[in-house]
């Protein structure tokens, strides 16, 4: 493990690296549910490249360190009077890792975090430093904003930031039926808008969010950890670690679990409003399917886990079967997509044999819970474990 404490030691760890022969991975926060940063070589982490580095309030060009956690970098942003445009539902990640593997928040017209990015400085495998910007070299801007770290190790970054805003947070409990069934007027109607949903239970938690001129009235300390903190972590912890020993008793528990999805009002800074805490280990997967087959496809997975029976929830995750969903339409992105490419690797993996397309699956994306991501809406669905 390496820990470079600036720019010209992060290249000279790469330098010295390749010259051993040894692979490099640089690892963020430790966020992601794949493999993408383990390596059998040096690992980097970058934790003390951090912090703004050059900020210009008029333009809303802010320059930061590729090791910044964004719950810092909202911080420090908001005393500029800017903010990110958009952002996912925790803040615990890099702003190297996060815009590396693509995260991603809601909204129909928002894109994800990646597409905020103006430049890259990044140290190539020869110790090179480059500055990969919307100039000449777009292209490699664009390939390097979700790279993985294919492409080099980030050492900054520079964004795009907007003024600071806030936003007014509704959540509700609903039937599920009625949120599917109205799911496009809702995505239309709100800047952001997503939806929670349980096997076994007939409801749906919708979270509803959307900028206001009104000035921030966030909850109480109390009140936001009773739940915030003991109803969405200790007793969803409480709720899994019951389902794991006791696999039966996981339709019981879900609907119960829909039930403690309590709604809420509040109003509050942006980057606020759109983090949630998350204390509970959990795993993710996402799936790409047409926009159109989305309320197929959750309402076939919840029925399909509800006639698998006690046998099929300890084979699937031994866990409480809890299923998120959030559909969004977030904005089209220019990131260098080989789609035929996809097809044809996903019809090779459909021509295999059933047990090799497990394995295929397995390896890939683990067992149990997903991401449902269409067209041009994302469909999540996520249990704890």
């Amino acid at each position: 493990m390496a820990r470079p404490r600036g720019r010209d030691e992060l290249a000279a760890t790469v330098v010295a690296a390749a010259e051993a022969g040894s692979t490099v991975a640089v690892a963020g926060s430790g966020h992601s549910f794949t493999e993408a940063a383990m390596t059998s070589g040096t690992m980097i982490d970058v934790g003390a490249l951090s912090g703004v580095i050059d900020a210009d309030p008029t333009t809303g060009l802010v320059r930061v360190g590729a090791g910044t956690v964004l719950a810092d970098l909202n911080e420090e942003l908001h005393r500029l009077g800017l903010a990110m445009e958009n952002l996912g539902d925790i803040d615990r990640q890099t702003v190297a890792g996060a815009i590396s593997t693509g995260t991603h928040g809601t909204g129909a017209k928002l894109r994800n975090i990646s597409a905020q990015i103006e430049e890259i400085e990044l140290v190539s495998a020869d110790g090179g430093i480059h500055e990969l910007g919307p100039g000449g070299r777009s292209e490699l801007l664009r390939a390097a904003r979700v790279g993985i770290g294919a492409l080099g190790a980030i050492s900054a970054v520079t964004l795009r930031c907007v003024p600071a805003f806030t936003l007014r947070r509704v959540d509700a409990p609903l039937p599920r039926e009625e949120v599917l069934d109205t799911f496009q007027e809702r995505a239309d109607s709100n800047d952001h808008f997503e939806l929670f949903t349980f096997p076994y239970a007939d409801s749906a938690l919708v979270l509803e969010r959307n900028r206001t001129a009104e000035p921030p009235r966030p909850r109480g300390r109390l009140a936001a950890y009773l739940n915030d903190i003991v109803l969405e972590n200790w007793a969803l912890e409480a709720l899994s670690a019951a389902g794991k020993r006791f696999p039966g008793t996981i339709p019981r528990l879900t609907r119960l679990a829909a039930r403690l999805a309590s709604g809420g009002r509040t109003i509050d800074r942006s980057y606020r409003a759109f983090a949630s805490e998350r204390r509970v280990r959990f795993t993710e997967m996402e799936y790409a399917i047409p926009r159109e087959r989305a309320a197929e496809a959750l309402e076939r997975e919840i029925h399909t886990r509800a006639l698998g029976g006690t046998q099929g929830h300890e084979r699937l995750q031994r866990d409480i079967d809890g299923a998120r969903l959030e559909r969004t339409r977030p904005g089209a992105d220019d990131l260098p997509v080989d789609r035929d490419r996809v097809r044809q690797e996903h019809a090779a993996l459909r021509a295999k044999p059933a047990r090799e397309r497990r394995r295929h699956q397995r390896r890939a994306i683990g067992i149990g819970h997903g991401v449902l991501v269409v067209g041009g809406q994302q469909v999540r669905s996520m249990a704890c474990c």
